[in-house]
């Protein structure tokens, strides 16, 4: 007999704890029966409420399940069916119950602007599809809908302290940013009733709220003319020639600068070159040393088949340059521009 006595307890203490869960889940629908009414405990609203009350429910059912003894076969084959069913029932309630609690929510009161509480209070949801906050006023546990304040994606402006409340005209006035690290928005404003038995207490204070610092709008940059491409071009042929002082072309002859060519792309723009081929004592220092001043100068390097590529996204001048030493003894390079807008008549490369 005393063996039986805890299960006993436990089948008692389950029943009183199913009576509270249905008398509960009761209370729940009667207030809910009425749309603009809500139960709301700290940030769980009737439908959350419902569902966590249900898991409960599950998870007393299932202990009451596995509390029961019995002896016949039949009986014991209905036990395992029951505690079978409690269980499923236990995790599906969870899974729901996760599902129901797994959004962020803050239930902030409505401080006016001089930190008096006026009694209302906003939930929020961080929702990054956009959405809108539920205004309430509160008695106890139950909420009554008094409005909304649709917000951009996770916008929690109350929960931010990001909004003015006072009264003007015996009504009350409150505006919010909008989106999310927004200013104040005077254009979504919530009117409300002042209530004079909810108003109170004073010498409350709001969260602090700085608004995010507004990105500055980029300037464009102003597109280059095939003028500014070559002064580019040239300065750069400059500097490749000081770096490989010595050098000398396919003929022996000292490496003399030379004009970049103009050439058409098309019937509205034109591509500036400037090619050369020469030699120094050791190319491949050469050639590290004029790749070297490009990387200096903010080049971007690529490279492709036995080419070393440097390239200028802004003016869009490109170097190619290769190391043939095997071959004919030379580093060939040729730098050029992108097809620009043709110049006016006249024009010519600096």
């Amino acid at each position: 007999m005393s063996d039986m006595r805890p299960a006993v307890v436990v089948r008692w203490a389950t029943g009183v704890l199913a009576v509270l869960i249905l008398v509960a889940i009761g209370v729940v629908a009667a207030v809910t029966d009425d749309p603009d009414r809500v139960v709301l405990v700290g940030t769980l609203d009737s439908w959350q409420l419902s569902v966590l009350l249900v898991l409960i429910g599950c998870g007393d059912l299932a202990v009451f399940a596995f509390s029961i003894r019995v002896s016949h076969p039949l009986a014991r084959a209905g036990v395992i069916f029951a505690r079978l069913a409690a269980t499923v029932a236990v995790v599906v309630a969870g899974a729901v119950a996760m599902l129901a609690t797994l959004e962020t929510s803050h239930v902030s009161p409505i401080i006016d602007d001089e930190g008096c509480d006026t009694g209302y209070v906003v939930r929020e949801t961080e929702s990054y599809g956009g959405g809108a906050g539920a205004v309430y006023l509160v008695d106890g546990v139950i909420a009554t809908a008094q409005g909304s304040t649709p917000t951009g994606p996770a916008a929690t402006p109350f929960h931010d302290g990001a909004y003015t409340a006072s009264i003007v005209d015996h009504v009350l006035r409150v505006s919010y940013a909008s989106v999310a690290g927004g200013s104040i928005d005077e254009s979504y404003r919530l009117t409300l009733t002042p209530r004079e038995d909810v108003y109170g207490p004073c010498g409350l204070s709001r969260p602090a709220y700085v608004p995010s610092p507004v990105a500055p709008t980029p300037t464009p940059k102003p597109p280059v003319s095939l003028s500014d491409a070559e002064n580019v071009l040239a300065d750069m042929y400059r500097q490749t020639q000081n770096v490989v002082p010595g050098a000398t072309d396919a003929d022996g002859d000292p490496w003399a600068p030379v004009t970049p060519t103009r050439t058409a792309c098309d019937a509205d723009s034109m591509q500036s070159t400037v090619s050369a081929e020469f030699a120094t004592s050791d190319n491949a220092a050469a050639l590290a040393r004029i790749l070297a001043t490009w990387d200096a100068a903010g080049f971007d390097a690529d490279r492709a088949i036995q080419s070393d590529i440097r390239f200028d996204p802004d003016s869009g001048v490109a170097l190619r340059i290769s190391d043939r030493s095997t071959i004919d003894g030379l580093i060939h390079l040729s730098i050029t521009t992108p097809c620009l807008p043709a110049p006016d008549a006249g024009e010519t490369a600096e």
